[in-house]
């Protein structure tokens, strides 16, 4: 499993799934009322679980890995979306 950033204009997720495949077609489901044109969804970066993500940036910056954001999800599922990102 690998975690995928996917967008579609200010729309950005981090979504772990198996392939890049299931990510785009999650992500494409997820936001299918507010896709235009599913050729203008990218997949922009693929991620490993130590990669970290800043969570919050009051004050002094607070980062968690990707694994820690997955581990904190009551209902783990594969395909998911771990964290929007804003851009």
């Amino acid at each position: 499993m690998n975690f995928f950033e996917i967008g579609y204009e200010n729309i950005i997720e981090i979504v772990l799934a198996n392939s890049s495949y299931e990510a785009y077609g999650f992500f494409v489901i997820e936001h299918a009322s507010t896709i235009e044109c599913v050729e203008d969804v990218e997949v922009r970066d693929t991620y490993t679980y130590d990669h970290q993500i800043e969570v919050s940036c009051i004050g002094i910056p607070q980062y968690k890995t990707l694994k820690e954001l997955y581990e904190e999800k009551t209902n783990p599922q594969v395909p998911m979306v771990i964290c929007s990102v804003t851009p």
